[in-house]
Order: structure tokens, then sequence, then C-alpha cells
């Protein structure tokens, strides 16, 4: 529900971006989460969503872990959606990625550009707002 709910949001406001791909792994024996993702084009730029449902909230705590990061670069703090989360640098001090926790959802937000990052962060969180609002 919240990835559709996303990619309505997206078509609707961002008419210049273009799904590209999308994809679902549901919960099974060699995962113990829900994850979707999506890639969208804008001529050259590209911009990847993934948003993985965890068990709980500290489960999805632990996607944060940096031993599991194997590009070189780094996190800084950046708690500005959800209740937890950070920017992956590369080695260049370049932007990769905004993630952050809300609940038991983990979201990452690839793309080099900080403000594209940002504003798709703020949907992904507004999707996740609206899915829980239905859901009580």
């Amino acid at each position: 529900m919240v990835g559709s709910m996303l990619l309505d949001t997206i078509l609707a406001t961002e008419s210049k971006w273009k799904l590209n791909k999308a994809g679902y792994v549901g919960r099974g024996l060699h995962n113990d989460f829900t994850y979707f993702d999506m890639l969208l084009r804008n001529g050259k730029s590209s911009l990847g969503i993934g948003i993985a449902e965890h068990d709980s909230p500290e489960d999805a705590e632990e996607q944060f872990d940096v031993s599991r990061l194997s590009y070189g670069g780094g996190c800084v703090p950046f708690n500005v959606y959800g209740d937890k989360g950070d920017k992956l640098i590369g080695q260049n001090g370049d932007l990769l990625a905004v993630r952050f926790r809300k609940g038991n959802y983990f979201v990452q937000v690839f793309t080099r550009e900080q403000k594209t990052a940002e504003r798709f962060a703020a949907y992904v969180l507004k999707s996740l707002d609206n899915a829980a609002s239905r859901s009580d």
C-alpha cells in the first residue's frame, strides 16, 4: 500500500520523473521483512527509493549498522525525516543517499542531488503517514 501511494504522489507531482523499474519482495524464508523499490529517471538523472517494512522498530534500526556498508564512504546524522536518519557520503564527499527510519520502516533514497533526495524523502514520509492513518 505504501509503494502504490508513493508512486501515485510522485506521478502526480513530479511529471518529469518517469518510473523505470519497480520491484517487490515479500516476507519469506530467506528474509524477515517486506521490501519495495523503484528506480525513477528524469533525463540523465536517476533516483532510487527502497522501503523495507520490518517486524519492529528495533529490527529497522539495525539497518543503520555501518559495518554493513562496503562502498568506502561514511555516514553523517541527518534526523530530518522519521525517527532517525543519516546521509551516506561517498569517498569524494558527495551524497549517495538519504536514509531514515519511521517506526518499522527503513527507507533509502539514492541520488547524488541533495535537494532531490530531500524532496523525495518527504514524499516517502507522507506516504508512510497516510498509510498509518488508513490502518488506524
